[in-house]
């Protein structure tokens, strides 16, 4: 028999879709760190973010600069779903940025390895 708690773990269970992007060395597009300290990097977003990101992205106007990103800064509870493999194990993450445009979805890692504040640029996937 249908009620509102079927209906309430329903939503719930729709609403915790995830789905998994990594990256690798390969895939930095700038750093102020050396590229092969990053071996990979696994981030989980969930679905609902990334249809509000991909709804943004396509209300921007084509005649906007492709310099233009939609953004997400992920939260500390998203935060703690992010995986990094780095070549030092003291590394803490700072934050993460979801960016995106019409030609892909990337991230951006600030990461902190003793004092030094690490910026890493990856593209997760590409659109066209």
């Amino acid at each position: 028999m249908y009620n509102e708690k079927i209906k309430l773990m329903a939503l719930s269970t729709m609403m915790n879709k995830h789905v998994k992007f990594w990256a690798f060395a390969t895939d930095i597009i700038q750093t102020n760190g050396d590229h092969n300290d990053l071996h990979s990097l696994e981030i989980t977003i969930s679905t609902m973010v990334l249809d509000e990101l991909n709804n943004q992205v396509g209300s921007i106007n084509p005649q906007v600069s492709p310099q233009v990103y939609v953004s997400y800064i992920l939260n500390n509870e998203e935060k703690e779903e992010v995986n990094l493999s780095f070549h030092h194990s003291d590394v803490i993450i700072d934050k993460a940025i979801l960016m995106c445009n019409k030609h892909g979805l990337f991230a951006a890692i600030h990461l902190y390895h003793g004092k030094n504040l690490l910026f890493y640029f990856v593209r997760l996937i590409n659109y066209k």
